[in-house]
């Protein structure tokens, strides 16, 4: 199972990662995939580069609602498959 968590602490909130954490329900949903888990947290520790998303235990930074499509195409595997 995938696993996206997005950082809502005040940092990565006051950039906007409350619009990510919609736009990743608005992504699986769009491309049907199954079994991702996601789920908010607070501070992640990299506030400068906010906002953060975690994605299998991998951390991104600066992830917004403009770039995140591509970040969610390359890292999760349910998307690869789907794509070839």
């Amino acid at each position: 199972m995938d696993t996206i968590t997005v950082c809502l602490g005040s940092s990565c909130f006051s950039k906007n990662s409350a619009a990510v954490a919609e736009a990743v329900n608005g992504f699986l949903g769009e491309r049907r995939v199954d079994g991702a888990c996601v789920s908010g947290c607070l501070c992640v520790g990299a506030c400068a580069k906010g906002p953060n998303v975690y994605i299998n235990d991998r951390l991104f930074s600066g992830v917004t609602v403009d770039t995140l499509d591509a970040v969610l195409l390359r890292e999760l595997p349910a998307c690869k498959s789907s794509a070839s």
